[in-house]
């Protein structure tokens, strides 16, 4: 056993170790290669392909590829009177974002490969395998050689917060930041321990670069503060002189941000900390324990966002419970080691930014890079029972079970859930599009009609139906019309005929509208919203202030050959005059059910 540790000690040593660690996320990551294109990847390709069936739907990719949402009511009409978003979306909603180097990476797919999803996932997999060699020699850098900084790498590199990064076209982006963050970091510490104007010159430039690849590159200032504080060894005069051309940059990126008007608005999940302060403070107070028990333990900080409401309160308690366990284990360890302390501001640091989308465990990559370090040299001080001065019994039983539950959840699972999340996401993906895509007929049947959905699993499915036929050149309908709420999992709903053309739903838990509207622009009980052969009317509200009763009138009678109703199996609806269906995620039943209590 100990010739198994010392030749493990002497790997995670070698400065061959970085392109181990490399070779080994990459690998883990190879069932992205069959992932083919998921959710945002459709629209992307519209945009580049531009066929002349989506004429006019989506704008260039040159600067609007991540744009989902420009906040022009006029258009945003457009879009949720054909279908591509919710009936409850606010008019001015704006989902604007600025990433112009990763869309260079994106045109280099479309002009060299742009029918080969594999291509461009190997695309993915070469930055992700750059990315994990510059952290590993940054810990290097940092640590020092040894057993410290390889491990950080490894767990760095085996992490399943990756998953969504490395194996969506999409989310590219998040790598391509954070490795120029990474160099940002590494010419930054070179300047300060040597008074190198050529690096420090570098580092500003790249900070730029990375600024205009991704907003959340913005978290690298949250590491060079953390290092001016803790590591700089120069005066205090000195330290902030060495800050001033990143804020400089800031500034100045952000001004241009503004100027060319992107950002976000109208959204409680997409919060934009300059625009909405009072919102972001909240959203930084219930976001910020989610995402770091995503962080440092389980489960992922998805859940949050696409699980029950109800449910949520739960997952906020285990989370502050864990990051004060989490805080009283590393608290020697901060106390005695400034590096430490550095891995840990930044980390909390880079979190700040984060929070200005939903939790999701995607958005992790620039804290993972501060836990992982601060994580190994917690993992390494356990192991040698330095962390402790003078531990009791009890102390010392509780960091030992901290640490095998540390080495479990991010040696032993974590590089099971990083490949199994990607065939779990490509699965859901292909279910969805399943539904949404195969499950309704492709012929002409379709063209020009309204398709009716009862129980959807999600809103992307209206979507990306127009967008997947008009790629492949198939007949799209004139109009999509959802009766489910736009939630990412199916839900029971009752729907009941009170008229020829008017059909009432009622879903579990009602319309949630937190994604495309914000709390500052709900909707009321009376509120009708004018569509295109159909009135949407708000019947009653939820405790939430979420639609809980929705009534939609139709111009024509439910019957008529314009309006195709499909569900999840395909069978034809809708039920006849007075009959109330209780549509569930897995079927539809006729017999009669207790509606909501909202009900009369």
């Amino acid at each position: 056993m100990s010739a198994v540790k010392q030749s493990a000690a002497a790997l995670l040593s070698s400065r061959r170790f970085p392109y181990v660690a490399a070779t080994l996320a990459v690998v883990l990551c190879l069932p992205a290669l069959s992932f083919g294109f998921f959710a945002d990847d459709y629209m992307h390709r519209a945009m580049f392909l531009q066929p002349v069936e989506l004429s006019g739907m989506f704008g260039h990719p040159f600067p609007d590829m991540f744009t989902l949402a420009d906040g022009d009511p006029e258009r945003m009409h457009r879009f949720v009177d054909k279908g591509l978003y919710p009936w409850l979306t606010l008019p001015e909603l704006k989902f604007r974002f600025m990433r112009t180097v990763a869309v260079v990476t994106h045109w280099i797919d479309y002009a060299l490969w742009p029918n080969s999803p594999a291509l461009m996932h190997v695309h993915n997999l070469l930055w992700f395998g750059a990315l994990v060699v510059a952290v590993a020699f940054y810990y290097r850098r940092m640590i020092g050689p040894g057993i410290t900084a390889g491990l950080a790498a490894l767990i760095f590199a085996i992490d399943d917060a990756h998953a969504w990064p490395a194996a969506w076209i999409a989310n590219r982006n998040e790598m391509i930041a954070l490795l120029l963050g990474v160099l940002v970091m590494t010419c930054h510490d070179r300047s300060r321990q040597s008074a190198n104007r050529p690096a420090a010159l570098a580092a500003s430039v790249l900070f730029a670069v990375a600024l205009f690849t991704k907003e959340s590159a913005i978290s690298i200032c949250g590491y060079l503060f953390a290092y001016a504080i803790f590591l700089d060894k120069s005066t205090a005069a000195k330290r902030i002189l060495s800050l001033a051309p990143y804020a400089a940059i800031t500034v100045l990126w952000r001004a241009y941000y503004v100027y060319a008007g992107y950002g976000s608005f109208g959204s409680q999940e997409y919060v934009d900390p300059v625009a909405a302060p009072v919102q972001f403070a909240r959203a930084l107070i219930e976001r910020t324990p989610i995402l770091l028990q995503g962080l440092w333990g389980l489960p992922p900080s998805d859940l949050y966002s696409i699980g029950p409401s109800v449910a949520k309160p739960y997952v906020f308690a285990t989370g502050v419970i864990g990051i004060v366990v989490v805080a009283a284990l590393l608290t020697p360890l901060l106390r005695r080691d400034p590096l430490a302390r550095f891995f840990a501001v930044g980390m909390l640091l880079a979190i700040v930014p984060i929070v200005a989308a939903g939790p999701q465990d995607r958005l992790l990559m620039f804290a993972t890079l501060g836990s992982s370090g601060l994580l190994a040299q917690l993992l390494v001080a356990v192991h040698k029972r330095e962390l402790f001065d003078s531990p009791t019994r009890r102390t010392h039983r509780c960091a030992r079970g901290m640490y095998y539950a540390f080495i479990a959840i991010h040696l032993v699972l974590a590089p099971i859930l990083l490949p199994g999340t990607i065939y779990a996401v490509d699965e859901a993906g292909n279910s969805i599009m399943d539904i949404s895509v195969k499950g309704i007929p492709t012929g002409p049947e379709v063209q020009d009609k309204t398709i009716v959905l009862t129980n959807f699993a999600n809103y992307p499915a209206a979507t990306y139906l127009y967008i997947v036929r008009g790629l492949s050149g198939a007949p799209t309908p004139a109009h999509v019309r959802s009766l489910a709420p736009p939630l990412m999992y199916p839900v029971p709903i009752w729907l009941t005929r009170t008229d020829e053309r008017t059909i009432v739903a009622e879903p579990d838990g009602g319309y949630p509208w937190s994604l495309f509207r914000d709390a500052d622009h709900p909707l009321a009980a009376g509120q009708r919203i004018e569509l295109t052969g159909m009135t949407v009317e708000v019947l009653a509200l939820s405790e939430e202030g979420w639609p809980a009763r929705v009534a939609y009138h139709f111009d024509k009678p439910l019957e008529d050959p314009s309006l195709l109703w499909f569900r999840i199996e395909g069978v034809e609806l809708p039920p006849t005059v007075g009959e109330t269906i209780y549509t569930t995620p897995f079927g539809v039943s006729n017999e009669a059910r207790a509606p909501g209590p909202l009900s009369p």
